[in-house]
């Protein structure tokens, strides 16, 4: 036979259950703590490293290192902190590097007082602090003293969780921060190209167009006293006048011949350089209207006593006789040539000469009492180069040369002569977590530091 029996639930039973299941928890939860809010160790480690740069600065700006005049300043970064072995490399938070060349230490001179400024720089955090380095510390003409107040510090450790980021690049990149960075270039040949640059400069000629010509009325003249020897007499160098005078041999044959210049019968044709005048255009053909062919026209006049003759100047001088087979008269004498001659002496003769001229920018015409002085009413001037690659540059003549440039495409640099374009790689680092732990420490003024352990190390500083 079957026995129904009906199953109650024992609630004293249960009740007990879950009261020692509550109380285990309890336990655990005791013997187990919640893990630590780190934020403050890492706000710590930044200030710390802050502290560590500026006790640096402190112990390297000595005296004979501060800046002389006020307002100037002196800084040191923390890459050359590190090569003075002033600090060791610093890491942030994350184990990553922090920032050696835009982190530093800077002293700038005040009044009466120096201002350290600390700054530091990592990969997700910057910051600085100011302090005063006050008279009594480095000035030396001080207005002031100051009573410095001192007290005992001690120092306290603890352990913390020293694990950090390791960060590492491939090869051929650079590390910095938590990115890697390379660098890469490709070359091409430069642009060649030719440009002419100006040699030399020199003066321009002037010349005139032709024009209508306006003279003056009366050619300008002034009075001078001359002294001169009569009409056929030489002057000499000591200021005497006389003359050469030739006779014919008697029985014998004449011929002539000249000391100077060119025989021309019984005479010498003397020749002289013609003073050349400007040179102006004029139009050939101006009788015919609307016709216009201009040519060059270069007018010249000649030395005093001296006249035009088919383009050139000329003057002529008797010859000098040449008797042969002859004996000169009574007073004569015969040169190596076979001529008699004698000289015959004069006195000076003292007159009055009149000199004409023309006026500044005025041109002439004729010579002595046949000058005319003439100007240009119309027409115009123009520049010309002596030589055919001169260019015109005002009243200039330029000469130019032609050099050569080397050039580069506008995204390139020239460099040692070749095209050179830089490229920057920039990925992110490899990171490797190490575990670790290490010691913290701090100084304080209480002799007690809840959760840090006395290193029995102890300080006297400046309150």
């Amino acid at each position: 036979m079957y026995s129904n029996e009906e199953k109650h639930i024992n609630w004293l039973d249960l009740l007990i259950k879950i009261i020692f299941g509550a109380l285990f928890i309890l336990i655990l939860v005791w013997l187990f703590p919640k893990v630590p809010n780190m934020k403050p160790f890492y706000s710590n480690v930044f200030r710390e490293n802050i502290k560590y740069m500026q006790e640096a600065g402190e112990s390297y700006f000595t005296n004979d290192r501060l800046p002389k005049e006020e307002g100037k300043s002196v800084k040191l970064t923390l890459k050359e902190l590190m090569n003075k072995s002033l600090v060791l490399p610093f890491v942030d938070k994350d184990g990553a590097s922090c920032n050696v060349y835009s982190s530093y230490v800077e002293v700038t001179k005040g009044d009466n007082e120096y201002i350290l400024k600390t700054s530091l720089v990592c990969n997700n955090e910057q910051n600085y602090v100011n302090k005063v380095l006050g008279c009594y510390d480095y000035c030396e003409d001080c207005k002031n003293e100051e009573v410095v107040k001192t007290g005992t510090q001690y120092q306290f450790k603890k352990q913390v969780d020293s694990s950090y980021n390791k960060y590492s690049c491939p090869e051929g990149y650079s590390l910095e921060g938590a990115f890697c960075y390379r660098t890469t270039s490709t070359t091409k040949d430069t642009i060649k190209t030719y440009k002419k640059v100006v040699d030399y400069s020199e003066n321009a000629n002037l010349g005139y167009y032709d024009g209508s010509k306006q003279y003056l009325k009366d050619t300008p003249s002034q009075l001078y006293q001359k002294e001169e020897c009569p009409n056929g007499y030489t002057r000499s160098n000591d200021n005497k006048c006389y003359k050469k005078v030739t006779t014919n041999a008697v029985s014998g044959s004449t011929s002539y011949q000249c000391n100077e210049g060119t025989l021309s019968g019984s005479s010498c044709r003397l020749t002289a350089a013609k003073i050349k005048g400007i040179p102006y255009k004029q139009n050939i053909c101006s009788s015919t209207p609307g016709c216009f062919n201009y040519i060059t026209i270069y007018p010249y006049s000649c030395p005093a006593n001296y006249y035009k003759e088919n383009g050139t100047c000329a003057r002529y001088v008797p010859a000098t006789a040449v008797v042969t087979g002859s004996v000169c008269p009574s007073g004569y004498n015969k040169d190596t040539n076979g001529t008699c001659y004698k000289y015959d002496y004069a006195n000076m003769v003292y007159t009055y000469g009149v000199k004409y001229y023309c006026p500044a920018n005025y041109f002439e015409e004729g010579i002595n009492t046949s000058l005319r002085c003439y100007t240009y009413t119309s027409g115009g001037y123009y520049y010309y180069c002596n030589k055919s690659d001169g260019v015109i540059n005002g009243s200039k003549c330029d000469y130019f040369k032609t050099i050569t440039e080397y050039k580069c495409d506008a995204d390139y640099n020239l460099n040692n002569g070749v095209c050179v374009k830089s490229y920057t790689d920039k990925i992110n680092a490899y990171v490797e977590k190490v575990q670790g732990f290490k010691y913290s420490y701090t100084w304080s003024t209480k002799e007690t530091l809840n959760g840090w352990t006395y290193t029995g190390n102890k300080r006297t500083v400046n309150m």
